[in-house]
């Protein structure tokens, strides 16, 4: 059964629109769609969480962080603690990294970065760091630019460490080490799963 088709537009119209669009010629039309065979490089790897880890350029973060806060926001001088639930940390290993006796491995300096170029080298920095089997990083993100009282680097900051399937745990630095104005985090060791 063929249908009838019936046109609402007026002659006026139509002659506007061809006046407008000018001229134009069909597409070849075919069965098929023409897809790009592509490969799936050896740089996607599985993450501990199956989430997979792509490699990114230096410009953009590995993880899609959000910054949409889940309601807490810290002042500069509060202190903050985080551990993933189920993690298995021991109470002495706990005790240790909030003390400042657990051994650092790397330390990341982000005073004086915007909130997206922060984003992009922390990434960049945990995951380099997770690959080399590093476990406790010191971040400094300091206490400045605040906004309504709280410090805007800092929270964001705490925000994407929650996100990020890496990080067992963080907390506020010991006054050795920064206190409020950095942060230690632990990250699970590193399990090699290629696709």
């Amino acid at each position: 059964m063929s249908q009838k088709k019936f046109s609402t537009v007026s002659d006026e119209d139509t002659a506007l629109f061809r006046k407008t669009v000018g001229a134009v010629r069909a597409l070849k039309s075919s069965p098929k769609a023409e897809l790009a065979k592509t490969r799936v490089s050896k740089v996607l790897r599985r993450s501990d969480t199956g989430r997979i880890i792509r490699k990114n350029t230096e410009s953009e973060s590995v993880w899609n962080l959000s910054d949409a806060y889940d309601g807490k926001a810290f002042k500069a001088e509060e202190s903050v603690d985080y551990q993933l639930k189920g993690s298995g940390l021991s109470p002495k290993m706990i005790r240790q990294i909030r003390e400042g006796l657990y051994p650092l491995d790397s330390t990341l300096d982000l005073h004086g970065y915007t909130v997206e170029e922060a984003r992009v080298k922390l990434s960049h920095a945990l995951l380099d760091a997770y690959k080399k089997q590093q476990r406790c990083i010191l971040a400094i993100h300091g206490k400045g630019r605040k906004l309504d009282g709280y410090p805007i680097l800092k929270n964001h900051i705490y925000h994407w460490l929650k996100q990020i399937p890496i990080v067992l745990f963080f907390c506020s630095a010991h006054p050795k080490d920064g206190g409020t104005g950095a942060v230690y985090i632990l990250l699970k060791r590193e399990r090699v799963n290629y696709v």
